[in-house]
């Protein structure tokens, strides 16, 4: 997204929501490649974010991560 203008900061923001992200999780980097009709999208979130558990009321820190993972439908009609 080089040369079109804006920060990436601002851009990456602007694509949280397209994306369907919500705080915590921000858009963190963004790669296109237009040769291979993609868009590589990567989100993050603080280390110190904690997470509403779904049974209770608490919030705690996350205990892991799940792998990458591709989406090729998002977008795609």
């Amino acid at each position: 997204m080089v040369g079109q203008g804006g920060t990436d900061h601002a851009r990456h923001r602007a694509l949280s929501v397209p994306v369907g992200l919500q705080s915590p999780w921000t858009v963190s980097r963004v790669n296109l490649d237009i040769n291979e009709q993609r868009v590589d999208v990567w989100a993050e979130h603080p280390e110190d974010a904690t997470w509403a558990w779904p049974h209770c009321t608490k919030t705690l820190p996350l205990y892991d991560h799940a792998e990458e993972r591709t989406d090729s439908k998002m977008g795609t009609g």
